[in-house]
């Protein structure tokens, strides 16, 4: 499950407040999709023109997007255990890097630790205060969607996630793995400045 959230600081403490549940694909209302078109079109990102057999490589920081599109919230939070009342598994989305070709797109995403498979304590995740030296950062996960790809500065097809079957996760070609393991080296140099 992904939701929007509020996120502040005072000194080292940070606040998350939960604002809404959200999508993060899908042509209509996913927010990765809606993020790539806007940046898009801002001309903040070359497009490979449709006759070139060339990936369109990407990258999407979360809380910039949500600050170009003047929302409240600024920051999107993985909840990969929604259901379970005994533990948390609270993930703050960072950043999306996006391999596209013809096909389909993968995607690596950035990922902070908030809560990583803890017993839970009586945590409200609507609303919650967390220590920035008990964050775990990073974190990185592989998505792709098939049918979802971009044609001269627009999306095509769905860009939904595929259908649960024998293999759900991302296949990925060797540029793209060239492409994610560059994107995750640079997010690791940057944490340790």
């Amino acid at each position: 499950m992904y939701y929007s959230y509020i996120k502040s600081r005072k000194n080292n403490i940070i606040s998350y407040q939960c604002v809404k549940k959200v999508s993060l694909l899908g042509c209509n209302r996913g927010e990765i999709p809606k993020f790539l078109i806007n940046k898009i079109n801002s001309n903040n990102i070359p497009v490979p023109k449709v006759e070139e057999e060339v990936p369109f490589l990407w990258e999407i920081n979360i809380e910039e997007a949500l600050k170009n599109e003047k929302r409240e919230e600024n920051t999107i939070i993985i909840d990969l255990m929604p259901k379970n009342e005994d533990r948390i598994s609270l993930f703050e989305l960072c950043s999306v890097y996006g391999f596209t070709n013809k096909r389909w797109s993968s995607m690596l995403y950035h990922l902070k630790g908030l809560f990583v498979d803890e017993e839970n304590k009586n945590i409200d995740k609507n609303k919650f205060e967390i220590d920035e030296s008990d964050i775990d950062n990073p974190y990185f996960t592989i998505n792709y969607v098939h049918r979802g790809y971009v044609e001269n500065g627009k999306l095509i097809e769905r860009w939904s996630p595929s259908s649960p079957g024998s293999n759900n996760s991302a296949l990925l070609e060797p540029d793209a793995l060239d492409f994610f393991c560059q994107s995750a080296l640079k997010v690791n140099k940057g944490i340790e400045k």
